[in-house]
């Protein structure tokens, strides 16, 4: 769609620590950084990806949750992102939920994600 707002991660932060949005043309939900990750999070949960392809972008706390449940999201299908949300709490500091199609079932994801040194962090994941 012409017009969607996606966030930039690239980057430093602007001066007041918000969150910078930007137009972006031609891309949907799902091609835009966040649901990228969060999709990548669902690979891993179904142990279609490898967890160390998260490094990096994930703290060590959450890098060990996800790890340690490697396979609950595991489907005939790989996941499919269904839908995303994105709220920034605080300059800073941002959540994201989303919902995920794994086969039959219906999943939920959530992310809280922290700027740290200009780039965005997943701090902690939860999921049903």
């Amino acid at each position: 769609m012409t017009g969607t707002l996606a966030l930039d991660f690239g980057g430093g932060a602007p001066p007041d620590g918000a969150a910078r949005l930007r137009r972006v043309a031609g891309r949907r939900p799902g091609e835009l950084p966040p649901a990228r990750f969060a999709q990548a999070i669902a690979e891993v949960l179904a142990g279609q990806r490898p967890p160390e392809q998260l490094t990096g972008r994930i703290s060590a706390q959450a890098y060990r949750r996800v790890a340690a449940r490697i396979g609950i999201y595991r489907a005939r299908t790989r996941p499919r992102l269904r839908s995303t949300q994105f709220h920034v709490i605080k300059p800073g500091t941002a959540e994201m939920t989303a919902v995920i199609d794994c086969g039959e079932r219906t999943r939920a994801l959530a992310l809280r994600l922290e700027r740290v040194d200009g780039r965005w962090i997943c701090a902690a994941v939860e999921t049903d």
